[in-house]
């Protein structure tokens, strides 16, 4: 089940976080903090953990609990793909997501992504999938992959939020004496 559900997951990076001596799998989602994390087992877990997302082989229908901490949810075996289309849903993604970056039809010129910037946040997401597709040799090394894609992306993104709110987000230009200074010049 477990391998079905991280077939399934690849665009959450979900991972295989641990497996327990009583069969128990684990799972956790680098690249949507939103989801959370995933247990999937054939039965009760410890109290004191608070997985939102439980895939249990014991239940028979889908259930929700909230707790202090967080709405955990459950999901007979035979719900998976009802599980995982909410996980979908839970981190914001939709059909063609994937093909968005920002640029909204209609948004002025002036803030769109560049087209350099475009080139770059396809890149960096064949990079990604690239990193994927190879075998893991550590048990953290998708997530890993994941963060610094991200960390990638968020300076892309802040070259955007400089678009937006230049007062707020300043652009700097080396000067003359070759110190960086605020370049006044940007609209």
């Amino acid at each position: 089940m477990c391998r079905y559900v991280l077939s399934k997951t690849k665009d959450l990076g979900g991972a295989l976080h641990n497996a327990a001596v009583h069969g128990s799998q684990y799972v956790k989602f680098a690249s949507h903090h939103k989801v959370g994390s995933l247990r999937i087992s054939d039965h009760e877990g410890r109290a004191k953990y608070h997985y939102k997302w439980n895939l249990r082989a014991d239940y028979d229908e889908i259930s929700e609990e909230r707790t202090d901490v967080t709405l955990r949810r459950y999901y007979p075996w035979s719900e998976v793909d009802q599980m995982i289309e909410d996980m979908h849903t839970a981190a914001g993604i939709r059909p063609g997501a994937e093909e968005y970056f920002g640029n909204q039809v209609g948004a002025p010129a002036s803030i769109k992504l560049s087209n350099e910037e475009m080139r770059a946040l396809q890149a960096l997401k064949e990079l990604h999938e690239a990193l994927r597709a190879l075998p893991p040799q550590h048990p953290h090394e998708l997530q890993t992959y994941a963060l610094k894609v991200h960390e990638l992306k968020s300076m892309i993104a802040l070259r955007h939020a400089r678009k937006i709110d230049p007062a707020l987000w300043p652009t700097y230009k080396k000067g003359k004496d070759g110190v960086w200074v605020i370049d006044n010049q940007q609209p």
